[in-house]
């Protein structure tokens, strides 16, 4: 008998089997509790759809509801829709004020693990607020396709659609201090505006990235322009990244955040024999026969005697609707117009719109952006925290992101982007258009997300365009695909824009 119990004694199994039993208690009570709040996670997600949704019957109720009605709709609202098993429905209670209704509701449920510890139940409540259509502030930037192959039916079908769209936003809110309405029109560049000159946002000395690498040495672009005797015609180059994607209010302590002014350099003289330099407008003054050196030569642009023989003739080599020759080549688009309840200004800048230049979607999509942004360069944007402001991007293209790539040493036309070989769109000298194009995709991508984080609701619009490549890049860009419209025909816009006022001018849930 005493060797038997000296051997239990020994025994380490039966201890260790104890020790581990007993350990298991901590660990089960821990993932038990974990359990538990998982459902009360999920109970609250539900409860939180169902107070929103009675938020928005009551609001859309017919005629004027006492508080005792709109409490008595929300409970059989809440209590028809709460489809969690094992749920008690506690109170729920409703606010009715000028500007926003809200319902309040509470849960509790039976716990499994928490009950060995004395929980029985678990609650939780959730808050559903929605404010009136009245109450609201509408902030609506049109961001608008002015690329060549806009002109014609297209073209005069948007200018139409457009002013329709005016006419319906303003019926449907007719209070001029709730709604200012915004306009990009986007090509090759986007013309911010020549009065915006002296702007702080404006790279006025040429100190950044973007002035500099375009040219062998650091100089203004206004200097250059005023060397030459004209004027800066409004348009700016798509800032390096990551600003090119962001919302980066330009500060001065950062250069490389400021908007640099467009300067189409002179394109080397036509002894070099190479397609597509359409923009030579002052002699090279270098014998080198590499392109770029000459391109990028910034002392003929200060020599006396080349400012003389500065040629403002017509190109020839691509569409005279480019116009004049000269550093402000390709920027003649209408100007933006910033957030406002001028709606005689709106309608004056879509008259003024007309098709030239490439497809650059990011940047009018940025500069949609801006224009509903409270922070520089414009500022009439609310503040992104404002619950009863309602931001609104409308983008509508007719085409496919693209720029030409050309068979000459600069490999393609002056563009918001620099030319190639300023490497600011793609890391390559002579890229291929598939490139190009890709890398104008990734970077609108990237700017739709950017600009949906903040809040700000972006309707999409594809115009008379087959590209199955371009539809997916819109849907994406858009909310979500409800937000997606495809126009078969530029005379399916009045209604498209229609739905957007009626859409985007509903209640709005607010938290």
């Amino acid at each position: 008998m005493k060797k038997s119990l000296e051997a239990f004694g020994r025994n380490e199994k039966g201890s260790v089997a104890i020790i581990f039993a007993l350990s298991l208690i901590p660990v089960l009570g821990v993932s038990g509790i974990a359990v538990d709040y998982s459902r009360l996670h999920v109970g609250r997600s539900s409860l939180q759809d169902v107070v929103d949704g009675a938020a928005v019957a009551i609001a859309r109720y017919p005629g004027t509801l006492t508080k005792s009605e709109a409490k008595k709709l929300a409970r059989q609202y809440v209590k028809a829709h709460l489809q969690e098993e094992n749920v008690t429905l506690g109170k729920v209670d409703v606010s009715l004020t000028d500007t926003a209704i809200s319902v309040t509701g509470s849960i509790s449920m039976p716990t499994t693990f928490m009950g060995l510890f004395g929980y029985k139940t678990m609650e939780t409540a959730a808050l559903g607020e929605v404010v009136w259509s009245s109450a609201m502030h509408y902030e609506i930037a049109l961001v608008l396709d002015n690329t060549g192959s806009m002109e014609g039916t297209k073209m005069t079908e948007l200018k139409k659609a457009a002013n329709t769209f005016i006419d319906l936003v303003t019926q449907r809110v007719p209070d001029k201090d709730n709604l200012k309405i915004g306009v990009v029109p986007f090509s090759t560049f986007v013309n911010v505006g020549k009065g915006y000159k002296d702007a702080s946002w404006i790279d006025v000395d040429g100190k950044s990235k973007v002035s500099s690498d375009m040219f062998d040495k650091q100089y203004s672009r206004f200097k250059l322009y005023d060397k030459l005797g004209i004027e800066w015609p409004g348009c700016v180059e798509t800032r390096l990244p990551p600003y090119d994607v962001t919302d980066e209010a330009p500060d001065k302590a950062n250069v490389d955040t400021l908007f640099t002014p467009t300067f189409y350099p002179d394109d080397p003289d036509a002894d070099l024999k190479q397609p597509y330099y359409a923009n030579n407008f002052i002699p090279d003054m270098l014998p080198v026969k590499d392109g770029v050196a000459r391109t990028k030569n910034l002392a003929k642009y200060l020599a006396t005697s080349n400012i003389a023989k500065f040629d403002r003739s017509p190109q020839t080599v691509i569409s005279n609707a480019y116009g004049l020759k000269g550093p402000d080549m390709f920027c003649d688009q209408a100007p933006v117009r910033p957030l406002t309840n001028d709606y005689t200004a709106v309608r004056a800048t879509i008259a003024d719109m007309k098709p030239s230049g490439s497809t650059n979607i990011p940047e009018g999509v940025m500069w949609g952006w801006r224009v509903l942004s409270p922070g520089a360069p414009f500022t009439e944007g609310a503040p992104y925290s404002d619950k009863y402001t309602k931001k609104i991007l409308v983008l509508l293209t007719d085409g496919e992101n693209n720029f030409n790539v050309l068979p000459n040493d600069n490999a393609g036309f002056y563009t918001s982007w620099g030319y190639y070989w300023t490497h600011r769109l793609v890391n390559q000298d002579h890229p291929t258009f598939e490139a190009v194009q890709s890398a104008l995709d990734t970077k609108m991508t990237t700017a739709c997300t950017n600009i949906k984080n903040v809040g700000i609701e972006v309707f999409t619009i594809r115009l008379e365009e087959p590209s199955v490549a371009l539809k997916g890049l819109l849907s994406a860009c858009a909310t979500d695909n409800a937000h997606f419209s495809d126009a078969p025909s530029a005379v399916d816009l009045d209604q498209i824009f229609a739905g957007i006022v009626t859409t985007s001018t509903n209640l709005r849930i607010a938290r």
